[in-house]
């Protein structure tokens, strides 16, 4: 599915959660359920596990860490996007299969338009856009403080519910 962004409340309206979180460097990968009828296994889906630092908004029901699903590769690094740098300002929601059926762990809502990565650690509280070249409907920065954050309007159990958007 594809979704146009236009401004971080789109984001923040299918996001449980907002969230400071920094990688610990660990990574690891979760196989997708074979579906009945496949002669093939599935590809497995990426993760990074994180460090939550601060909750700026909404819910979350982990602590301490979580693992969220790469939203890609970086091509700086060629490693799973997330797993290297941060601290990184990120919208998130739970991972889905489908309605109901929870993956485990969190998505970044919208890919790449959710995260935002720290400028410099001079600047702890500012954080650019990952995405704001190809987006330009997104901020290019958020300054934590300064930006007002868009409220979150929904559970983590209402998105659930709601399913995959």
């Amino acid at each position: 599915m594809s979704r146009e962004y236009n401004g971080i409340a789109d984001l923040a309206d299918i996001s449980s959660a907002i969230i400071i979180a920094t990688p610990t460097g660990e990574t690891f990968k979760r196989p997708l359920p074979t579906m009945p009828g496949a002669e093939e296994q599935p590809a497995a889906v990426p993760y990074v596990r994180m460090t939550i630092i601060e909750v700026l908004g909404g819910a979350i029901s982990a602590r301490g860490t979580i693992d969220v699903v790469s939203p890609g590769i970086d091509l700086t690094t060629g490693k799973d996007g997330l797993s290297s740098y941060g601290p990184y300002l990120l919208f998130i929601t739970p991972a889905m299969l489908d309605k109901g059926q929870p993956f485990g762990g969190y998505v970044v809502t919208g890919g790449p338009n959710g995260v935002f990565a720290a400028t410099n650690s001079r600047e702890p509280d500012r954080f650019r856009s990952a995405f704001h070249a190809e987006n330009r409907t997104l901020p290019e920065s958020i300054i934590v403080g300064d930006t007002k954050l868009p409220s979150i309007t929904h559970t983590e159990e209402e998105l659930l519910e709601i399913g995959p958007q």
